[in-house]
């Protein structure tokens, strides 16, 4: 950031802009810390991928070993 100021010195500047700089450093780190849109995931619930597997058997993308493996791991099941 750049300041042009003809009436005061660059210390004397500083000083005064001091606590509005640091508010703005402040909400830079709050926003550089919380994850964008685009990284956050949303896990879908186990219906949906439950539906998703069985689309999937359906199909013929899964074997019906594949299927009952990967629904014990989203019903929390112990796998087979």
């Amino acid at each position: 950031m750049f300041l042009l100021h003809t009436k005061m010195t660059p210390e004397q500047l500083r000083i005064q802009m001091s606590r509005t700089l640091g508010v703005i450093r402040a909400a830079w780190a709050n926003e550089a810390a919380r994850p964008s849109p685009e990284t956050r995931t949303v896990s879908p619930s186990p219906v949906e991928e439950l539906a998703k597997l069985a689309d999937m058997l359906e199909k013929g993308l899964l074997t019906r070993e594949e299927f009952d493996l990967m629904k014990a791991r989203i019903l929390g099941s112990p796998t087979i």
